[in-house]
């Protein structure tokens, strides 16, 4: 496998199925809540992680090359991670605007590089 840039703009999810260890680099990640949001929080999982933050608002903003905002989230989010063959990372949010529970965007730029290269 070459390595891959993955970018979109919903909830993130990559599952290696490689065969191989990878390295997962988040180059950019903007998980911004709308405003007015109430009961939100932004979630992410990777073998033995998760993470569950609720921000006051704004969200989370961050990535490789960028500072991290100063929320308690961003300082234990890594900004890349290693999966052997079948792991799995995902990031997304969830939030309540007036009363209905919504799943937010996630706007993301990640480089996944496999072991061999």
């Amino acid at each position: 496998m070459a390595s891959q840039v993955l970018t979109g703009n919903n909830a993130f999810s990559f599952t290696n199925n490689t065969g191989q260890n990878v390295r997962v680099i988040i180059g950019y990640l903007d998980a911004t809540l709308p405003s007015g949001a109430q009961g939100s929080s932004v979630n992410a999982s990777f073998p033995g992680v998760t993470i569950q933050y609720n921000p006051s608002g704004g969200g989370l903003f961050m990535g490789k090359n960028l500072p991290h905002n100063t929320t308690g989230f961003a300082q234990v989010m890594p900004n890349e991670i290693y999966l052997s063959s079948g792991q799995t990372i995902s990031i997304s949010t969830t939030y309540v605007l007036g009363s209905v529970v919504s799943n937010g965007a996630v706007k993301y730029n990640i480089l996944v590089i496999p072991e061999a290269g």
